[in-house]
């Protein structure tokens, strides 16, 4: 006999991997909208930042320096390419793109989901 809905063990996990899907798209559509191309494409590349993460707390996965490395190193990397105004001035800030950075941040939390094992 086939299930239609699937193994009722792994339909939680479906279930919370479409959720964050479905969120990280729509922040992805907001921060597009609210940031510079290269600000929120920078900032949702560190969604294996927050896998890590997410992993470590979890799961109990081990971390290594080199897994440390790599998030300083992305994060220092994002704070050059998006260059915050409280750090850099405020040359080109408009009003609202605060949000537009957090929508992106939230986008890459969700994909950070994505990629928890199931």
């Amino acid at each position: 006999r086939v299930k239609v809905l699937g193994n009722e063990k792994a339909r939680m996990w479906i279930w919370l991997r479409g959720f964050a899907t479905t969120m990280q798209a729509i922040f992805i559509f907001q921060a597009y909208s609210m940031l510079p191309l290269g600000d929120a494409v920078s900032l949702l590349g560190t969604g294996t930042v927050f896998a890590m993460i997410i992993n470590y707390l979890t799961l109990g996965e081990s971390l290594s320096w080199v897994h440390i490395l790599a998030f300083v190193l992305s994060v220092v990397g994002c704070t050059f390419v998006v260059r915050p105004s409280f750090l850099f001035g405020s040359e080109h800030s408009q009003d609202g793109q605060y949000v537009g950075y957090i929508m992106a941040i939230l986008a890459a939390f969700f994909g950070g989901i994505q990629y928890y094992p199931m």
